[in-house]
């Protein structure tokens, strides 16, 4: 998991090793294709300690960005 961030929005970014059926829809965005290296380099983006990662367009930190602002 990691967080998705944007000038607008923070989102979950659920990285998935299969597909999800035909008639399912995950309420958080997600994919299924990224190598296992971009997954990990996406998930450890902590602010200060790593660089924020860009995938697809998206700029990714650490997945407990969410959970902290959040609250």
């Amino acid at each position: 998991m990691s967080t998705t961030i944007s000038e607008d929005d923070i989102n979950a970014h659920v990285f998935r090793n299969y597909v999800l059926p035909w008639n399912v829809e995950s309420i958080y965005q997600g994919s299924h294709t990224a190598p296992l290296w971009e997954v990990v380099r996406c998930s450890s983006a902590a602010p200060t300690y790593f660089g924020d990662y860009i995938l697809n367009n998206q700029v990714h930190q650490d997945g407990g960005v969410l959970y902290v602002s959040s609250k």
